[in-house]
């Protein structure tokens, strides 16, 4: 799925790409700053699409969000991160990952750290729970997923973790990939906004990895709005992998 658009008041939210094992990439703006939910490959292309050489655009994203450490969700981080050097950027940029994942994120963007002329903090917002950041208040709540390869379709669990971002007076959740969980029903009936991961079109003998287009539907059901997004078929119907 490509380019889907959602805007409240003053707050807007852009969903350029999400195709499940290929890249997500959301950006969350209000009149502040900008926030990237997920980090697939293409991000940095995406940014630069809106940026170009209005170099002082580029100071205004100021966090990325990342709910796991698979590579169509983080995948694009040092590419991001090298052109915001190139952009001449100076102020700091904070990456926000759930307990457990941040030191692999870490380990990415690890082969930059000594090039970038501006400081990336890397926040385990899991462990914090809840945070403040320019003009956000951003909770997580913990999700259930797996590792899933072609030679290994139920692979073992890997740290994951919801958002909720509140800003503008809106609160809009983000799923990233999980499994069915009880706090999810929680979390969308008081969310103005939830953008749901929906994997698959029939239910997958692999318990906590992925939720089904009828499961999305159940949850963003009980927000005010919602967004589907992660699928395995592209609007033709036809299987990507």
């Amino acid at each position: 799925m490509t380019g889907i658009s959602w805007k409240s008041g003053n707050i807007s939210l852009d969903i350029p790409f999400s195709v499940s094992g290929l890249s997500t990439v959301m950006l969350l703006a209000n009149p502040d700053s900008c926030s990237m939910v997920e980090c697939g490959d293409g991000a940095a292309s995406y940014i630069y699409s809106l940026y170009g050489r209005k170099i002082e655009k580029y100071e205004s994203l100021k966090n990325v969000l990342i709910t796991h450490e698979h590579l169509d969700h983080a995948g694009g981080l040092n590419s991001l991160l090298w052109l915001m050097e190139v952009a001449g950027r100076k102020s700091e940029l904070r990456v926000i990952t759930p307990e457990g994942a941040g030191g692999r994120v870490h380990r990415m963007a690890s082969a930059l750290k000594d090039r970038l002329h501006f400081r990336v903090s890397f926040i385990d917002i899991t462990r914090r729970n809840r945070v403040e950041l320019d003009g956000l208040v951003v909770s997580s709540f913990r999700t259930r997923h797996r590792d899933s390869t072609p030679a290994n379709r139920c692979g073992d669990p890997v740290p994951s973790a919801g958002y909720v971002i509140e800003t503008g007076g809106r609160s809009i959740l983000f799923s990233g990939d999980t499994g069915p969980v009880k706090l999810l029903d929680e979390k969308c009936a008081s969310a103005d906004l939830s953008v749901i991961e929906s994997t698959w079109e029939e239910p997958f003998e692999c318990d906590g990895l992925h939720l089904t287009v009828r499961q999305a539907i159940e949850y963003g059901s009980l927000s005010k709005d919602f967004i589907l997004v992660h699928p395995l078929r592209d609007r033709e119907g036809g299987i990507i992998f």
